[in-house]
């Protein structure tokens, strides 16, 4: 998928700290989700959000050392450090892929700008907390 310049780096960015970090399930994840987004002739919206919602996931386990916990627990228990209110922000991302990604309802399909959106925030804050980390 070819999409905004900035958006292009905040993945290839993300994909490439993750790697570095050994994060290679969270940096696939991320791919996956692109190639969602680049299914022709329809994306894959929820795809691409489930994807990277399991790349940040995947990161936030690793970085607060709650391997066998959610996102969602991550977030509400602060285990992961991200500023406020930008915590927030990501709590209703997660909230957004649950609705829209997970349990998706029949009739009720992501735009894809809206997957796109999902899979820029994921990357950037995965990329942030593994940044956030090594500092």
């Amino acid at each position: 998928m070819r999409g905004p310049e900035a958006f292009e780096v905040i993945i290839k960015d993300a994909r490439t700290k993750e790697l570095e970090s050994g994060n290679e399930t969270a940096s696939n994840e991320l791919h996956e989700a692109i190639r969602d987004l680049s299914r022709r002739p329809k994306p894959d919206s929820t795809g691409a959000i489930q994807h990277a919602m399991a790349s940040l996931e995947c990161v936030a386990r690793e970085v607060s050392g709650a391997r066998n916990a959610n996102l969602g627990d991550i977030l509400k228990r602060g285990q992961v450090e991200i500023p406020p209110p930008l915590d927030e922000a990501v709590k209703k991302a997660w909230g957004f892929a649950s609705e829209f990604g997970r349990h998706i309802r029949e009739g009720r399909e992501p735009k894809q700008s809206e997957a796109q959106l999902i899979v820029g925030i994921c990357a950037s804050v995965g990329h942030f907390l593994l940044s956030s980390e090594s500092n």
